[in-house]
């Protein structure tokens, strides 16, 4: 929940530095990429997980789900939520490699 709320915070404050939001939701938090999942608001902002990914994708995040994540789980790529893709190794390896590029993870 706190990487999503940084994210946020990232797009909101950031976005015209050039700064981007990029996710890979790997094993259960790639749940949360699922089509029809609802999870539970948190306090004080009763905002839930689902909610915050929807509006990280609506502002410009880019979110993407481990391709292990849908075989694993016996589901395809048409059980994402819309703007939710599979992560390709090879860009996200470069985007590890790149010494301009922070990565958080939680």
């Amino acid at each position: 929940m706190m990487a999503m709320v940084l994210s946020l915070q990232t797009i909101a404050e950031h976005a015209e530095h050039g700064k981007e939001v990029n996710s890979v939701l790997c094993a259960s938090a790639a749940d949360l990429a699922l089509a029809g999942i609802q999870t539970e608001p948190f306090a004080p902002s009763q905002e839930s997980p689902t909610m915050l990914l929807k509006t990280l994708i609506e502002l410009g995040a880019d979110a993407q789900v481990c391709p292990l994540y849908l075989p694993g789980v016996g589901r395809s790529e048409s059980a994402l939520l819309d703007g939710i893709s599979i992560a390709k190794p090879p860009v996200v390896a470069a985007k590890l490699l790149d010494t301009d590029y922070r990565i958080l993870s939680y």
